[in-house]
C-alpha cells in the first residue's frame, strides 16, 4: 500500500501501472525470478516462480484483497491475468514479462483452437477450483517420470475439481498408457479429444 496507489476505478494506464509496480516489488524487493517450479512452497523458498504462481500472487492481491475484477487465464502451458474494465473489455497482463498482450497474439502463440476457446477451455476466467486443478495436473505431469502412481492420484484429484479440463484428461491418458492400462488410457483419450479435437498435443 505504501508503494502502489489503488484507485477505486482505475483507467487503463492506472491498471498497467498497478500491475507493473507489483511486478517490480516481487522482482526488486523480494528478488523473485522466473523459473519452472513444481510447488509454490519450493518456489517461495528458492525465490523462483513460474507463470502459474506469479498469476496466483497477482490474483490474490488484486482480486481477493483489493476486490478488483481480475482473474487468472489459462492457455496451453501458460497462465496470465486478465483485468476486466467492463463486461466486454479487458486488459491481459503477462505476469512474467510485465507486458500487455492481446487475445489474437495468444491464440497464435499457443495454437488455441476455435473449439477450445468456444468451449471455454482456454482464454476464459478460471474459478478457484479450476485453478487448483491446473496446479494439481501440472505437478502430476512434472513427477510422472519418477512417481507414476502419485501422478495418477494427483490427476484424479484434479478431475474431481474440474471435470472439463483437457489437460487433466490428456494427462490421465498418458499416465494409464505408461502404466500399461490401455483401456483406461483410451477412455481418457476419448474424453480429451471430445473437448478439443484439433489440439495437436494429444496426437
Amino acid at each position: 500500500n505504501k508503494k502502489i496507489t489503488f484507485p477505486k476505478i482505475p483507467d487503463d494506464p492506472a491498471i498497467y501501472n498497478i500491475c507493473k509496480q507489483f511486478s517490480n516489488i516481487l522482482e526488486e524487493d523480494f528478488k523473485f525470478k522466473y523459473s519452472a517450479v513444481q510447488t509454490l512452497s519450493i518456489g517461495l523458498e528458492n525465490k523462483e516462480l513460474d507463470c502459474n504462481y506469479y498469476s496466483l500472487l497477482f490474483y490474490t492481491l488484486l482480486n481477493k484483497i483489493k476486490s478488483y475484477p481480475v482473474f487468472p487465464i489459462h492457455t496451453p502451458g501458460h497462465m496470465f491475468i486478465r483485468w476486466y474494465t467492463s463486461d466486454r473489455t479487458y486488459i491481459n497482463y503477462e505476469t512474467t514479462t510485465k507486458e500487455i498482450t492481446t487475445d489474437s497474439i495468444l491464440r497464435a502463440e499457443f495454437k488455441i483452437t476455435k473449439q477450445g476457446e468456444e468451449s471455454c477451455l482456454y482464454l476464459c476466467p478460471l474459478t478457484d477450483l479450476q485453478m487448483t486443478a491446473i496446479h494439481y495436473a501440472e505437478l502430476a505431469y512434472d513427477i510422472s517420470d519418477t512417481n507414476l502412481i502419485m501422478s495418477i492420484a494427483l490427476n484424479r484429484k484434479a478431475l474431481t475439481l474440474d471435470s472439463t479440463s483437457f489437460l487433466v484428461y490428456n494427462n490421465l491418458s498418458v499416465n494409464y498408457f505408461s502404466n500399461e492400462q490401455p483401456d483406461s488410457s483410451d477412455y481418457f483419450y476419448e474424453k480429451a479429444i471430445m473437448l478439443d479435437s484439433m489440439n495437436y498435443t494429444i496426437y
